[in-house]
């Protein structure tokens, strides 16, 4: 019921809301209504008992050939605190330092993942740290190696932290993970070092990519050409040339799981 009540909801707005892009920054538009349809849909398997990849598909396609959205040059602007002005970012929750403040969102991702006495807030944008978030070894793992010099999704910090997590309580059990900053992408501090001014991007383009190429695989039709080149351009990216590049054969559900720990 609750699925059925989404979907109809959704499908009854969409062609009311404007075009992508065509809303203010942060506001509701058709991109969006297509991009909670298109995550309804992969899922709905799992919702409903019923296969709905064709139409997961079908929405996704919609996003995809839009042409509002591109991918940005470099990962880790997603996260910055200039991040309003990606081409990437189809739906955002907007923070900002001076007018929309709270102690959660992305001050708290940004805070609470300083952690140890060796990270200096002042390096992510922030006065101090919160001495809270650390990642598993599990994620650690899934990188060729920890410093983000091959694969440079990998942000981790690791002085004085150990890599496996024996107690939670334990600051300095699980490398750090200072995956937002509230540092511009040309390296100037936010407005405040209180709150952040880092939008949350709730849906960008590069996720699209990602559940393009999973629909394709599950049964959803497309273009396995296009799968394959769309998970290859968010590596490419990442690794900053085609040495990160995968084959046909290395698209499985498997690392699926695995590719979408590393890229969100």
């Amino acid at each position: 019921e609750i699925f059925d009540y989404i979907e109809s909801e959704l499908k009854e707005v969409e062609n009311i809301l404007p075009a992508p892009k065509a809303a203010p920054y942060g506001r509701a538009d058709r991109a969006l209504v297509w991009s909670i349809l298109a995550k309804l849909y992969l899922n709905a398997e799992v919702y409903t008992a019923q296969a709905r990849y064709r139409e997961a598909m079908t929405y996704i396609n919609k996003v995809i050939d839009s042409d509002a959205y591109g991918l940005n040059d470099t990962y880790w602007h997603l996260f910055a605190a200039d991040n309003h002005t990606s081409p990437e970012i189809i739906f955002s929750i907007n923070y900002d330092g001076e007018n929309t403040r709270t102690w959660g969102g992305t001050t708290f991702l940004v805070r609470a993942a300083i952690v140890g006495s060796i990270m200096e807030g002042i390096d992510y944008g922030v006065e101090s740290g919160w001495n809270g978030l650390r990642t598993t070894p599990e994620l650690v793992n899934r990188f060729p190696d920890v410093t983000g010099d091959i694969d440079a999704r990998a942000r981790f910090f690791t002085e004085g932290q150990n890599l496996n997590v024996g107690s939670i309580s334990r600051s300095a059990d699980g490398y750090a993970l200072p995956k937002f900053v509230n540092i511009t992408s040309d390296s100037a501090l936010g407005s405040t070092q209180i709150h952040p001014d880092t939008d949350f991007p709730m849906f960008r383009l590069g996720d699209f990519y990602l559940m393009y190429a999973e629909a394709h695989l599950r049964g959803g039709g497309g273009d396995p050409v296009a799968a394959l080149n769309f998970v290859n351009a968010l590596r490419e990216r990442a690794y900053g040339d085609p040495s990160g590049n995968i084959s046909q054969d290395d698209l499985t559900l498997d690392f699926f799981l695995d590719e979408r720990s590393r890229e969100l």
